[in-house]
């Protein structure tokens, strides 16, 4: 049970990796942050967006997968 918790935590904590990482390339690149989202700023994530992604990745990732799975089912 311990080493399932630790996975699930384990998979949240590299999720809010790669979007840090994914933040910095974007500053560096030069990109317009408006593009992606007119709702992002050029801020990272605070702790609490941190803690409540590393709690919830999983209905966010099937959220993701089905809404790819009905946009190609068209």
């Amino acid at each position: 049970m311990l080493q399932a918790i630790s996975i699930y935590l384990i998979i949240g904590l590299l999720i809010n990796l790669l979007v840090d990482l994914i933040y910095d390339w974007i500053g560096r690149s030069g990109i317009d942050y408006s593009l992606i989202d007119t709702n992002i700023s050029n801020e990272k994530w605070d702790t609490f967006t941190k803690v409540v992604v590393t709690l919830l990745w999983p209905i966010c990732i099937t959220y993701v997968i089905i809404q790819i799975f009905k946009e190609y089912t068209k």
